[in-house]
């Protein structure tokens, strides 16, 4: 299959973009063409963008396309179990608070591993919105990539190695992420034993960390091999 590369295409041309018949995934001729989102939620309105797949990575395509409405109930079931939302139903089923944790458990486990199972399905060479009205498709073999370029020479660049741009100045991640941190401190503190407040809290204090990692530069922190 060769090394594989990045294909870039200017959001605006995709109405207009000539696609080789080549197997994004294998680069073999014996393609089918499915829709994929240029996202990860499959109801947005952003247009499909049609790719060649092969006939295994099409089938796993579709398969996660029929899915995806499981993939949302698990998700928000979970999320009710967690933060307590079926705690309304205790004096009715007779539940002691000790059963629902476990319920919350298995929820979580079950949220994970249907999570495993759905992404198995998704295929690598999904397209991504970039900054700068772009869309990004990784792991695409180099000489398919080529073909696009060749196909599109005004709209389809092959990149080797894909660095990311911040949509906004570090200050404004700054801000908001120091923000996020204070408002899960916040939580914590006036919170006592309500789980959620505490989840509420965890959720903030994440999202203030990784606010405040997009204040460095790109590519600015990472593992370099042993020698």
């Amino acid at each position: 299959m060769g090394d594989l590369v990045h294909v870039v295409v200017a959001a605006g041309a995709v109405d207009h973009l000539r696609v080789p018949p080549l197997s994004i995934v294998d680069g073999s001729p014996d393609v089918e063409w499915v829709g994929l989102p240029s996202g990860w939620w499959r109801y947005a309105r952003r247009p499909l963008l049609r790719l060649p797949l092969d006939p295994a990575s099409a089938a796993r395509e579709r398969r996660a396309a029929r899915f995806f409405p499981v993939t949302v109930l698990v998700a928000v079931v979970w999320m009710l179990a967690a933060l307590e939302g079926f705690v309304w139903a205790d004096p009715f089923l007779g539940i002691s608070r000790g059963t629902w944790i476990w319920i919350r458990l298995a929820a979580l486990l079950v949220f994970f591993a249907w999570m495993q199972v759905y992404f198995r399905w998704r295929v690598v060479q999904r397209p991504v919105r970039a900054a700068g009205h772009l869309i990004r498709i990784s792991g695409v073999p180099r000489a398919v990539a080529q073909q696009w370029a060749e196909l599109n020479p005004e709209s389809v660049r092959v990149v080797e190695q894909w660095v990311a741009v911040r949509r906004f100045r570090p200050r404004v991640y700054a801000a908001w992420g120091s923000a996020c941190l204070g408002g899960g401190a916040a939580m914590f503190i006036v919170g006592g034993d309500s789980l959620w407040f505490v989840f509420i809290g965890l959720g903030l204090l994440v999202a203030g960390v990784v606010l405040l990692f997009k204040t460095l530069p790109p590519r600015y922190i990472r593992f370099e091999p042993v020698e």
